[in-house]
C-alpha cells in the first residue's frame, strides 16, 4: 500500500467540476461498506465494496459492481447489443445500490433510482456539505498508513472518521470530505454505517458512466429527491 504512496502525492486538490464523460481518474479508493439500513433488524446488515474514484478535477463515488455492470453495458452497446450482458453476469456481478456521487470542490452531484423497483436516474445538485471536523490527537495505523481521528455531525447521525495527513487529498467515501487528508475509514458511532479501507490503487482510467442507459432526471433539491425515491434503498442520511 505504501507503494501509491507518490503517485497520491501528486494530487494537490480539484479545480474546477466539469462532469465530463468520459472522465480520466487517477486513483481508486476501495471501501468495504457494512451497513444496517433498518436500526431494528440485525438481519438488514449488508456488505457491498464501494469506490471512490479520484481525478484532476472531479470525485466519483459509488458501488464497485455498479462500475463492473455498466462498463460490461457499455461495451456491449458498442457492439451493437441494446440488451447488454446476459442475465448471469447480473447475477454474479448485480448490485441493488444504483447510487453514484459526483463532487469537486464546491459541489455535489448525487444521482440515485426514484424506486428500487425502477430503474430510472434522476439528480439533484447542492452545495459540497460543509462539514464540521473536530481534528483530535487519537492516531490509528490503517494498511500500515498513518491516520488521525475527527468527528462530525451529518445528516443527523455523529461521525468518526481516519483520515491520512500524509495522502492531502481532501476526499472520502460518500459525501464525506473536507479533512486535511483522505479518508481512510469512516463510521457513524452506532455502526449502522462502516466504511473500512480495502485498497488504493492507481486507476488511470477513462471512466463513462452511463446510468444503466438511460439519462438522469433532474429534481429540484434534495427534499424533492427523497420524496420521489423509495426510502429503503441504500441512503437513510443525506
Amino acid at each position: 500500500m505504501k507503494s501509491v504512496y507518490f503517485v497520491l502525492l501528486l494530487i494537490t486538490g480539484f479545480r474546477a467540476f466539469s462532469q465530463q464523460q468520459p472522465y480520466k481518474y487517477q486513483i481508486e479508493v476501495q471501501y468495504k461498506l457494512t451497513s444496517q439500513p433498518d436500526s431494528t433488524d440485525k438481519q438488514s446488515i449488508k456488505e457491498e465494496f464501494v469506490s471512490l474514484l479520484i481525478g484532476d478535477a472531479q470525485s466519483l463515488y459509488c458501488a464497485t459492481n455498479y462500475l463492473v455492470v455498466d462498463s460490461a453495458t457499455t461495451a456491449e452497446l458498442s457492439k451493437g447489443n441494446s440488451f447488454g450482458p446476459p442475465m448471469t453476469f447480473f447475477a454474479e456481478h448485480g448490485t441493488k445500490n444504483l447510487l453514484v456521487v459526483f463532487k469537486d470542490t464546491t459541489s455535489t452531484i448525487t444521482v440515485d433510482c426514484a424506486s428500487k423497483f425502477l430503474i430510472q436516474p434522476m439528480f439533484y445538485k447542492e452545495p459540497k456539505s460543509p462539514f464540521t471536523w473536530t481534528i483530535l490527537e487519537d492516531t490509528l495505523s490503517i494498511g500500515g498508513i498513518h491516520c488521525q481521528k475527527a468527528t462530525t455531525d451529518f445528516g443527523g447521525r455523529k461521525w468518526e472518521a481516519w483520515f491520512a495527513p500524509s495522502i492531502p487529498i481532501s476526499e472520502g467515501p460518500y459525501k464525506f470530505s473536507g479533512l486535511p487528508g483522505l479518508i481512510l475509514k469512516v463510521n457513524d458511532t452506532q455502526h449502522y454505517w462502516n466504511f473500512d479501507l480495502a485498497s488504493i490503487k492507481n486507476a488511470n482510467k477513462n471512466i463513462s458512466i452511463l446510468f444503466w442507459n438511460k439519462t438522469p432526471q433532474p429534481v429540484k433539491n434534495k427534499e424533492a429527491f427523497f420524496r420521489k425515491r423509495n426510502t429503503t434503498g441504500i441512503i437513510v442520511f443525506s
